[in-house]
C-alpha cells in the first residue's frame, strides 16, 4: 500500500533510484539506537520533570 501511495503522490523514481523501497528493515541500528538512550537514561537520569522518582519524592516530603 506505501508503494501504491508514493507511486501516486510522491517522488517515486527518485526514492528507489539506488534500490528497492524499504519502509522497515529491522537492522541493528534499532537495536543500536535504543541500546545508546537505555544508557542515556541509565547514567544521566530522567531530569528533574520526567522522572518519576522526583514526582514522588516531591509528593512524600510535602506530606510530612
Amino acid at each position: 500500500m506505501a508503494k501504491e501511495i508514493l507511486e501516486k503522490h510522491g517522488d517515486y523514481s527518485w526514492l528507489t533510484g539506488e534500490g528497492s523501497f524499504v519502509v522497515l528493515d529491522n537492522g541493528i541500528e534499532w537495536a543500536a539506537t535504543y541500546f545508546i538512550m537505555f544508557l542515556a537514561l541509565f547514567f544521566i537520569g530522567a531530569g528533574k520533570y520526567a522522572s518519576v522518582d522526583h514526582w514522588l519524592a516531591r509528593r512524600f516530603r510535602n506530606s510530612t
